[in-house]
């Protein structure tokens, strides 16, 4: 069927200009034609297929006598071994357009992880080719947790790196990409590093609980945890337990408003107890989650 629609495309092409100065031709390569753009004189429908204009050699090129202003070739032999596009301005032969693409891949991947937890440093090289075009932006994604991280520079040297914070524990691989105006390459992949990820914090220690002057009042001191899983400890809960409860916890309390006493401990307040016998334990929250609770405190008892 394709076969018979060019050979009346052929046809048509030797009548066109007999018929009308405003004859438009729609060449077809899919079974179902699409309609006739009304602004163009000739229209190549194709989903399979590319246009092709004539090619030939540099120096054949020169040889055409008299080139009309306009008339374009592709030149297979451009600049040493690449081809371009080249049109005739009416005076002198021209690059029609720079045939840009998506860069190369960056070249020199690797990472490495300094003291702080859940980070990498990725580093890499700048890609053989730019594609013809200026690459605006480099991006290193984990392969592990798909976290990602992108610069705009590189050093004098075509050196850059990328730092990623927040990574999970475990095995990571990092993909660098360089993009320009055209699109995204094709990855520079690391090799793997083990990350100590970031975590919950421990629990806070040495918990301890004390009556006050105050009627009903509870003081309430611990240790912060040592270790805060790479990331800022926010707030702190505590759980209380007495005879009527196994366990009630209260609402967290914000870290950065608590107290210290001589000791370095730090000071939570219970207010309004009822008379009984307390235990107390609390947890350490930071953006990961909370902890584990600590080890109860020794048990208090309230007599009003």
């Amino acid at each position: 069927m394709k076969k018979i629609q060019l050979l009346c495309v052929c046809v048509s092409l030797s009548l066109a200009n007999s018929v009308s100065s405003f004859a438009q031709l729609l060449i077809s390569g899919k079974d179902v034609e699409e309609a006739l753009n009304s602004t163009a004189i000739l229209q190549l429908d194709s989903t399979e297929k590319g246009f092709l204009m004539p090619r030939m050699t540099n120096v054949q090129r020169r040889m055409i006598a008299n080139p009309v202003k306009g008339l374009q070739v592709y030149v297979t032999d451009f600049n040493s071994e690449e081809g371009t596009i080249m049109f005739y301005d009416d005076k002198k032969w021209k690059v029609f357009t720079q045939l840009s693409s998506r860069p190369d891949p960056p070249t020199e991947v690797t990472v490495s992880s300094d003291s702080d937890i859940g980070q990498a440093i990725i580093t890499f090289k700048t890609p053989e080719e730019d594609g013809g075009s200026p690459i605006t932006s480099y991006t290193a994604k984990s392969n592990n947790d798909g976290k990602t991280g992108t610069t705009t520079t590189v050093d004098s040297s075509g050196e850059g790196s990328i730092q990623i914070n927040g990574l999970s524990s475990g095995n990571h691989a990092f993909e660098v990409t360089a993009t320009n105006a055209i699109g995204s390459s094709e990855m520079g992949t690391s090799s793997t590093i083990n990350i100590v990820g970031l975590n919950s914090p421990d629990p806070p220690t040495n918990v301890i609980a004390s009556l006050s002057s105050v009627a009903g009042q509870v003081i309430i001191t611990f240790k912060a945890p040592v270790n805060n899983g790479g990331s800022p400890i926010t707030h702190y809960a505590v759980n209380l337990s007495s005879e009527a409860s196994s366990g009630e916890t209260h609402n967290p309390i914000p870290a950065n408003t608590l107290q210290e006493d001589q000791s370095g401990n730090l000071i939570i307040e219970f207010n309004d107890l009822f008379n009984g016998s307390y235990t107390f334990k609390v947890n350490a929250i930071n953006a990961i989650g909370p902890s584990t609770w600590s080890t109860p405190s020794n048990t208090i008892s309230i007599i009003n």
